[in-house]
């Protein structure tokens, strides 16, 4: 019975294990969406820099369009400071929750190294009594 109660703990671990290497990768995709995000918002700050830049060698074309341009690329960069915020939240969220899972984990584990000790304490017990009874039985089957 005790080694069917250890496979099941057993059992559970390694449900628990799975479950947080599934946390793990949610951490991972949700650690690339934010450097996905972080980088269209650094393309679309480096934009204005060029755009700006541009303005100054060719001022009287680019003067038309600049204003025009600015207000685009400004709304872009307010949505996607949004976006990486919004990314931000999802990789703190995923990490939270990897935490809390490697946490369960360990609990399940040492868990099941108690019950493991637990039953090898009671089969040590078990094979002590019976060497403690074989010079008992020897010596009543020798008999007068």
């Amino acid at each position: 019975m005790s080694e069917r109660r250890t496979r099941r703990l057993t059992s559970v671990k390694a449900i628990f294990h799975a479950r947080e290497q599934r946390f793990v990768d949610n951490v991972r995709l949700a650690e690339q969406g934010l450097r996905a995000a972080s980088d269209r918002l650094a393309l679309l700050r480096s934009a204005v820099i060029e755009h700006k830049a541009a303005l100054n060698a060719d001022y009287a074309g680019a003067l038309q369009n600049h204003g025009e341009f600015l207000k685009r690329l400004t709304a872009a960069i307010t949505a996607q400071e949004t976006v990486v915020a919004q990314a931000e939240a999802r990789a703190s969220e995923a990490r939270r929750a990897l935490t809390a899972a490697q946490q369960r984990t360990q609990s399940i584990g040492k868990v099941c190294e108690r019950r493991t000790r637990e039953e090898q304490r009671a089969q040590d017990r078990r094979e002590q009594r019976e060497l403690d009874d074989l010079p008992r039985s020897a010596g009543r089957s020798e008999g007068p």
